[in-house]
């Protein structure tokens, strides 16, 4: 069950864009999509509701996200192959059976130290002919990003991309870091969106504004809606974060006091702010959270 997904009427043309390139099926197709954004900006509920879309009508869909609170996963790029070798296993019995061939027996697959070269090649790739299936067969691997020794898995997703059949289709979300960037660059079969191109961030602004009224028009009046929808930018983490707190708010805390709080800062009118400290994509975030902090520690009883 996913726990991320866009509002229903948002991230229309974004989501559009994904779903055609997933149905363009043709040999020269580009097989891998990298959703390049800034922390804050939505790219993993694009990418979580991608993966639910396309489960929803029963496609095959692997979902892998690395997550920084989980320190298990980050040290082990090749989870998300394994979890599409899984995937497949559970949908295909004649992939099924041919891995369960390889497997028995190979103790460095059983036990061994795992790279992702070595499970791409031994338990994917020798078996793709036994894969019988048609259709997008969609894959997400979500905040890349995070993974720390990203680096073999990254290797095998720009240069293995040839090997894999047609219509399987490669969802990668990350920030913009520079290995990233130059490792995805310049690849026919590899294509970038980014969160602030021009066509993606066209109805950005409308889509948080949407969301924020989803969540806080029973709890605020207009004029301070519109508060916090011009606070928010394009940063939908700013919006999630501001409208869990008017909310759910500790104890003490009088609706004014939480608009207050979160699109300014103290009650003498000063913001808490990291102006020149950061830049400017992480500012928002960084003044939320910073204001919300200064507030709850500044106001203790």
């Amino acid at each position: 069950e996913l726990k991320k997904r866009c509002l229903p009427g948002t991230r229309v043309r974004l989501l559009d864009a994904i779903n055609t390139w997933i149905n363009s099926q043709t040999p020269n197709s580009e097989r891998l999509l990298v959703l390049f954004g800034q922390a804050g900006t939505g790219k993993s509920t694009v990418a979580h509701e991608v993966a639910w879309r396309y489960g929803h009508i029963g496609r095959l869909t692997t979902l892998f996200a690395f997550d920084r609170s989980d320190r298990s996963k980050l040290s082990e790029p090749y989870l998300p192959i394994t979890t599409l070798v899984l995937d497949l296993a559970d949908r295909c019995p004649s992939f099924k059976r041919a891995l369960s061939e390889t497997l028995e027996g190979n103790t460095v697959l059983q036990k061994g130290v795992l790279t992702c070269d070595t499970v791409f090649v031994n338990m994917l790739a020798h078996h793709l002919k036994n894969l019988h299936m048609i259709g997008p067969i969609v894959v997400v691997i979500d905040a890349l990003d995070e993974c720390e020794l990203r680096e073999s898995l990254v290797s095998v997703l720009t240069e293995k991309l040839h090997e894999l059949p047609e219509n399987i289709r490669i969802l990668v979300t990350a920030r913009p870091e520079q290995d990233l960037e130059e490792a995805f660059q310049s690849n026919a079969l590899i294509h970038v969106l980014r969160m602030d191109d021009p066509d993606v961030i066209a109805d950005v602004k409308g889509d948080i504004a949407s969301y924020i009224r989803s969540k806080v028009e029973k709890h605020l009046e207009e004029t301070d809606i519109l508060k916090l929808v011009e606070n928010a930018g394009t940063l939908f983490q700013w919006a999630a974060v501001s409208c869990e707190f008017v909310r759910n708010p500790p104890p003490g805390y009088k609706l004014e006091r939480r608009v207050e709080i979160v699109t300014g800062g103290s009650k003498n009118g000063t913001k808490t702010s990291v102006e020149g400290q950061v830049d400017p994509v992480h500012k928002g975030l960084y003044n939320i959270y910073g204001n919300i902090l200064h507030a709850l520690f500044s106001e203790l009883p």
